[in-house]
């Protein structure tokens, strides 16, 4: 029987009595705030009234028919205390609405927080008499019940909601930026590159070449520098930018642009790793397993300002995963997933990796059932028209041919999908000639051999990878000291082991389910997939420790399909410590028992902080105050910063810098790099010269002991440095950044 919310005359009195009541504490609401009253201290007058007449309803209106509501056991349950519970969720809601939504005190943004407050409050009522207690009375419980498997999806979406939305990581960014530029503590992400997108952003809504990638004010004094970066991620937040009002400047509104941009890519990422996990094992602990291990992800790219495209990329390849898991994939299903393969090779290049992994996963499945060959040929068509169109956005249409980058998306990848099309629309047409299993091997290595060899003929140095055309000096002098590039067991001890605990997870229970006699065809397929995406991801993992957002998700949709299947089912010796926990919490409670092993483990290695940690936290507090501003003037200075500082740097200041942290600045990178080796005062000076630097602002702490910048930390300066003094700090332990200026 489908749901009719409103079908029972208990259920029609008791909506129709929370309209009624939430209108009596809108009015009362509006009526002392239009008076002066503090809005909170209005709504708790208003809400109190509407409790009150709601519960005097209850017995004489809304309960007329059957008195009072009871349990199963005939106990009654008390009405104000469903009301009470309903009015907290009411003023919570409320307050976090008007806390955390940019939302204005006036009458319609009170308006709004009250409407959706009280939605939740009415809800929270009729759940509880229509779902929790479906036989309390013989009236109630003729009543059409909802599926319990969605009532318990729903509860997790809110719980996952409200761990999402409710954490003080958001609210406490959300404050801080309504409070900007008074700030009691960095704004995150500590990241140069979510701040320099924030920066193309800014520069391209406000009236910038649409074409143009190019960085404002780096590569001092020379200038020129332009990002690989694509467009995907600067359409979104230039997207969000536009929901949130222009009183509240385009600083502000940027800002809160890529804090729910994160978070709405968060709940994506979710909704769709849940949905591939439980393609492998529809059980509700699905959803709440995926939930926690999403939450606890120590790759969290998906943090309020962490707008650049590590989240997005996240979401696609859970897209990707979603399609992957399914049973048959259809000809449509095929072109979706090649449209999403396609998005994420717009928003990088370096999806390039995974796309060739789903395409030998294809082939291979193709080879194994030719009735699917077309599958790999729809796909590629997919992601190939979507490359086509989405590059006459990143360069005019006659440059296209004549741009062959192979760091961004150019004519070069889409070059190499419309061969895969040919190669994959070659191999359908094959495979509908009755063969065995090794000729169509044989014809798919060919013809995969073939394409690869077209596009050497036409682009050779595309298989020197995206850096192939770099300086030597990024591969040799840059990389190495960026952390992300890093292998991963070159990372913190604390770090690598929150990294690895989930995909050891789902390697332990993919053994034990392949060791079972019996499995069905199509669960093995899907096993089968995950069990080699996720090796390769490792892999990638290990050699680099940035893949792990691609690595996360195979590993998070494996154990939350498989560690719900093999606890809640255990049987007989199978499982029998867990026997004495209720079947609902046992994946929860191994999922508990590895987190307690993995932080065992952890404490057991020390792991000393970086020396300029809390240096540089001050030193990023300095530059989102705009206390620089106030020493320096408002005048475009050339000034040295550390790379990770140079994102926030061109945000939040007019100021021209070196280098920032990425590869294409190649030039700035080894003259920064100089004058941080630098022995003595005569060959800083000389970079100093050839830059033309005004100032210069970092942490004596952060340099090599014995040169020049570590020097400065302890000993007088030069005459032509000059310190510039009357900063201000936080109180933490720690040395200070030092920021001097440069006499002529």
């Amino acid at each position: 029987m489908s749901l009719t919310l409103t079908a029972h005359p208990v259920i029609r009195r008791f909506l129709a009595a929370s309209l009624f009541c939430a209108l009596l504490d809108a009015g009362v609401t509006e009526l002392l705030a239009g008076t002066g009253w503090q809005v909170h201290l209005a709504r708790i007058c208003g809400l109190g009234v509407a409790v009150l007449a709601l519960y005097l309803t209850g017995r004489r209106f809304i309960f007329r028919d059957i008195g009072a509501l009871k349990t199963a056991k005939g106990q009654p349950v008390p009405f104000g205390a469903l009301v009470l519970a309903g009015a907290i969720l009411n003023f919570a809601l409320f307050a976090r609405l008007l806390h955390v939504m940019p939302l204005p005190l006036d009458s319609f943004g009170r308006m709004t927080a009250l409407a959706l407050g009280a939605a939740a409050g009415a809800g929270c009522g009729w759940f509880f008499i229509n779902m929790l207690l479906p036989n309390s009375a013989p009236v109630l419980s003729r009543l059409p019940a909802a599926s319990p498997r969605r009532l318990r999806e729903a509860l997790i979406w809110g719980l996952f909601a409200l761990l999402a939305l409710g954490t003080s990581k958001l609210t406490g960014h959300l404050s801080a930026i309504y409070a900007y530029p008074k700030l009691e503590f960095p704004l995150n992400p500590a990241d140069p590159d979510a701040w320099l997108r924030l920066t193309q952003v800014k520069q391209w809504i406000s009236g910038g070449d649409f074409f143009s990638h190019d960085v404002p004010r780096t590569n001092a004094p020379i200038g020129g520098i332009a990002t690989p970066w694509t467009r995907p991620m600067d359409i979104l937040i230039s997207t969000f930018y536009a929901l949130f009002p222009a009183r509240l400047g385009m600083e502000v509104r940027m800002m809160l642009a890529a804090t729910w941009l994160p978070v709405t890519l968060g709940f994506a990422t979710f909704a769709l790793l849940a949905a591939a996990a439980r393609r492998q094992f529809r059980h509700v602990q699905v959803m709440g397993i995926a939930a926690l291990l999403l939450l606890t992800s120590v790759y969290d790219y998906t943090s309020p300002g962490d707008a650049d495209h590590h989240g997005l990329l996240a979401a696609l390849w859970c897209g990707v995963l979603l399609v992957l898991m399914s049973d048959h994939i259809s000809r449509s299903a095929a072109l979706v997933l090649g449209v999403l393969l396609g998005g994420m090779l717009w928003a990088s290049p370096e999806a390039l990796i995974l796309s060739g992994a789903v395409f030998l996963l294809l082939g291979l499945d193709a080879v194994l059932r030719p009735q699917r060959a077309a599958i790999p040929a729809f796909t590629a068509l997919g992601a190939a028209f979507t490359l086509t169109g989405a590059v006459f956005i990143e360069m005019p249409a006659g440059e296209i041919l004549h741009r062959p980058l192979l760091d961004t998306l150019s004519v070069v990848h889409i070059t190499l999908l419309w061969l895969t099309v040919a190669g994959t629309a070659i191999m359908a047409a094959l495979f509908r000639v009755p063969m065995s299993a090794a000729a169509r091997f044989f014809a798919a290595c060919v013809l995969g051999a073939a394409t690869l060899l077209a596009q050497y003929a036409v682009f050779p140095r595309f298989y020197l990878g995206p850096l192939g055309d770099a300086d030597p000096y990024i591969l040799q002098g840059f990389l190495p000291m960026v952390a992300e590039a890093k292998p991963l067991l070159r990372s913190t001890p604390e770090f690598a082991s929150k990294a690895l605990m989930v995909p050891a997870l789902a390697i332990f229970l993919m053994g034990i389910v392949l060791s079972m006699p019996k499995i069905r065809a199509a669960r093995l397929r899907r096993i089968i997939i995950l069990g080699a995406l996720l090796l390769m991801t490792l892999v990638m993992t290990l050699l680099q420790a940035r893949w792990g957002y691609y690595l996360q998700p195979v590993a998070a949709i494996a154990v939350a399909a498989l560690l719900p299947a093999l606890t809640t089912a255990a049987k007989g010796d199978t499982g029998s410590w867990l026997r004495g926990a209720p079947r609902i919490a046992r994946p929860y409670v191994v999922l508990g028992l590895a987190v307690l092993a993995t932080s065992m483990m952890v404490r057991t290695v020390k792991s000393d902080p970086a020396p300029d940690a809390w240096c540089t936290t001050q030193l990023r507090h300095l530059v989102q105050t705009q206390q620089l501003q106030k020493h320096l003037g408002t005048e475009p200075l050339i000034i040295f910063v550390p790379e990770d500082i140079g994102g926030e740097m061109q945000f939040f200041t007019p100021y021209r810098i070196i280098a920032s942290n990425y590869h294409r600045e190649h030039t700035g990178l080894r003259d920064m790099a100089r004058l941080r080796d630098a022995k003595t005062p005569e060959e800083a000076k000389k970079v100093i010269d050839a830059r033309k630097i005004e100032a210069l602002l970092f942490c004596p702490a952060g340099q090599k002991p014995g040169n020049f910048l570590f020097s400065l930390g302890r000993e007088k300066p030069p005459v032509w440095l000059k310190p510039v003094e009357g900063l201000e700090f936080f109180d933490m332990p720690g040395a200070k950044p030092l920021l001097l200026k440069v006499s002529p």
